[in-house]
């Protein structure tokens, strides 16, 4: 069975907030808040989606070197989501399904679709 309520706000998203309550954990891992080195296998575009968010959470104190691999995972995946997007605006989101005299017999919707939405 699971836990009750809320899971608990982090120590350090507390203090940001200016929380009384942001003292009250003195047990919580605190990883070291350092920049976690780029995946060198990152596509080019995950890389320009790297080199503009790591600045942006160094900023917010809320950057970690154990963030990398979500992070990295997370701008992959922005780029494919973009690449989708991109695919259904101008394609549309179904193709036509055509027998074999060449009529139209119901529409298909593009893999990509699933991407976007």
């Amino acid at each position: 069975m699971g836990q009750r309520g809320p899971r608990p706000t982090p120590t350090e998203q507390l203090r940001l907030r200016g929380s009384p309550r942001a003292n009250r954990n003195t047990g919580e891992p605190q990883p070291p808040k350092e920049r976690p080195p780029r995946p060198e296998w990152l596509s080019d575009e995950a890389a320009e989606a790297w080199d503009q968010l790591i600045p942006r959470l160094e900023q917010m104190g809320v950057l970690s070197v154990v963030d990398g691999n979500a992070i990295a995972r997370y701008v992959e995946l922005w780029v494919e989501w973009q690449q989708a997007l991109a695919f259904v605006r101008k394609h549309g989101s179904t193709y036509p399904i055509k027998d074999g005299n060449g009529k139209v017999k119901s529409l298909g919707q593009f893999p990509q679709v699933a991407s976007v939405h």
